[in-house]
């Protein structure tokens, strides 16, 4: 399987070496392409240039995105279009149980997780006290750390505040992450804005949380462990001033 970073254009030659693979192997290749709608009008020539190539080839590309975005080529005989709706609850339930959710807690978990299988697993592995100490038993899945991943690097500079937001932990004052975040607050505040909106943060009052504690791990994993301690001096420093 070979699995190409959201919104970015593979090329041509790549694509080409893998379809050339496919045939030398015999026994087929996997390319997913996630988030398309956000690929730049190049990119999608690539691709709508590959696509008549892939017929009667052992290849299997997943093309992934949202909204009403239409693909130029879905109507060449080997494209299927599948549209994803919410998890049936059973579904809903198997997927908790693949994420190490036991007995009847799995219902109680996938009933949280309104046919969304982002949230069942969200709920599963840190909805309750029982699940955090099994999710620090076991490693989240990988596909769901790159997913959160590669939402905080689609965010430009308003990444860094999301890292910095990490070290103060799950939910925090704009107050607190004003005085370890350099930039001045009209920046601040405009980033926290656009976290908000793209869904990785909550605001709650005054205060903000993130929208998963896996974001939350994800965003702390990312900073580097000199950047995590120069934010935690600045955040023992902001502390003690406001006693």
């Amino acid at each position: 399987m070979v699995a190409c970073a959201e919104a970015e254009a593979p090329s041509r030659q790549l694509l080409l070496r893998l379809l050339d693979a496919a045939g030398r192997c015999g026994r087929g290749v996997l390319f997913a392409l996630e988030d398309a709608e956000h690929l730049d009008d190049a990119s999608w020539r690539v691709l709508a240039g590959l696509v008549p190539l892939l017929l009667r080839r052992r290849v299997l590309v997943v093309v992934t995105f949202a909204g009403e975005f239409s693909p130029p080529w879905l109507s060449q005989e080997h494209v299927r279009l599948y549209r994803l709706r919410r998890l049936s609850h059973v579904a809903a339930v198997r997927l908790a149980r693949s994420a190490g959710v036991g007995g009847r807690r799995a219902g109680v978990v996938a009933a949280l997780g309104d046919g969304v299988p982002l949230f069942v697993i969200e709920q599963g592995l840190h909805g309750h006290a029982a699940a955090a100490r099994q999710a620090r038993a076991r490693p989240p899945p990988r596909w769901l750390v790159d997913f959160f991943t590669a939402m905080l690097d689609r965010q430009g500079e308003a990444a860094a505040t999301a890292r910095a937001a990490a070290v103060i932990g799950v939910e925090f004052s704009a107050e607190l992450l004003a005085a370890i975040c350099g930039g001045g607050r009209p920046r601040l505040h405009r980033h926290l804005r656009q976290l908000t909106a793209a869904g990785l943060l909550i605001r709650c009052g005054r205060r903000y949380r993130f929208a998963y504690r896996l974001l939350h791990r994800t965003a702390w994993q990312m900073l580097t462990e000199r950047a995590r301690t120069g934010l935690r001096r600045k955040l023992a420093t902001a502390r003690r001033r406001a006693r």
